[in-house]
Parts: C-alpha cells; structure tokens; sequence
C-alpha cells in the first residue's frame, strides 16, 4: 500500500545473449509438421489482422503455389511477392487483407501478409517483434522430424532462413489475451494497473549493450 503523495519506482534489469540465426538446413528434406501440438495449431489459424478465411489471400496462395510446390519454395516464392507488389508506408497496423488489395503496408502488415499465406498453406507461422520493428518467421520439420523456426526478413536487407542483426526479442506470436481488457490482441505490451486510488502510472525500458561484447554469437538452425 502507497500513502496518498507518495512515489514508488520499480527497476527490473535483465541480462540477455544475442545470438545470429544461420540456418544450415537442407531445404529439400524440409516438411509440414505432420502431428502438430496445440501450441502450433495456434499458428495455423486466423488472428487479428491475420485474415486466413479471406478469399482473396487463399486464391493468392494457390496462384503462388501452395499446393505444388514444397513449403520452403512456396514461402519464398510469397516472401518474394510481397517485396515485388507491395510498397512500405508507415502507418498504424491494418493486417494481411489491407496490405494485399491496397498492396501497401510496413512491417507489420508485410509480416502479417507472409504469415497468412503461410497458414493458409498450412505452414505454421509467427510474427516475431522486436524494437521499433517486426518480422515473420514459420516452422518445418527436418527429416528427424525435429522442427525448426525459420526467420524471414522483408524490409531493409532481405533475408530469408539466415537473420544477422541479432535484436533482443521482445515477443513472439500474434494473439494474446489481455489480462486488463480481456481480448486477444496481437502484442501485449509492458503494462501496470493500481487498485484502490487514482494513481498515475509509467512504464520506461531501454537496451544497454554490453560494450564488451562487440558481436552476437552465432546460433545454428
């Protein structure tokens, strides 16, 4: 309890490694998960602004492929769609659907787009965010039917299976309950709420490298 007046700060400090992806997979050997577990099955299905019913986006998975071609060829061949056909505009989020019939959007609409198809190719796929930025990545199993999450990079310099700039993670998926509000929402932000008063409330974090460590080691996929 806070007497009326007063102020409490609350510092939380985390130590964390950064590590390079650098996929060194076979892509030929590379499946669909056959039993998929609940956890993936979440990554198969709408979320918000991530519209896998919509018509137009399952026509396009089918122009692009998805039924002929193996999984990893068909999420570069819709990785490589959207880099040719849609545009950056920086804006607020508005999904997978406005990005492909106003072929506009910036990271997170492009992520949202790749990771539609994706599902609807029933390639389980994810949006990765990180600071100031977010991306896709989906998931396939090896022939040892061990599984592996794949990263996509479709803005600034394009990357696909190998992710270089190595930024702390803040989350991953796209659909969380909120525990404030009650909906599920695609990010869950750091957030703070006071019973019993009217109490004014402020949440601040910041990235302190370590300047001793001048490069992210290296993670094979």
């Amino acid at each position: 309890r806070l007497p009326a007046g007063q102020t409490l700060e609350a510092e939380r400090i985390y130590e964390i490694q950064r590590f390079q992806i650098i996929t060194h997979l076979d892509p030929k050997t590379l499946v669909r998960p056959g039993v998929k577990s609940r956890a993936l099955r979440g990554y198969l299905g709408s979320t918000p602004g991530i519209e896998t019913s919509d018509r137009d986006l399952k026509k396009l998975a089918e122009d692009l492929g998805s039924r002929q071609k193996s999984p990893w060829e068909f999420t570069q061949t819709a990785a490589e769609w959207i880099g040719k056909n849609v545009k950056y505009q920086q804006g607020p989020y508005r999904g997978a659907e406005f990005a492909y019939n106003q072929r506009l959007g910036d990271c997170e609409d492009f992520s949202a787009l790749l990771i539609a198809l994706c599902r609807i190719a029933e390639i389980p796929a994810r949006t990765v965010w990180v600071k100031g930025h977010a991306y896709p990545e989906f998931y396939l199993e090896d022939d040892t039917k061990q599984g592996h999450w794949i990263p996509v990079q479709l803005l600034g310099p394009e990357a696909f299976g190998n992710l270089n700039e190595a930024q702390p993670i803040l989350q991953k998926g796209d659909a969380y309950r909120d525990p404030v509000t009650r909906k599920t929402v695609r990010y869950l932000p750091q957030q703070a709420v006071a019973y019993g008063g009217r109490a004014k409330l402020s949440i601040s974090q910041s990235i302190v490298p370590d300047k001793s460590k001048s490069e992210p080691a290296t993670r094979p996929n």
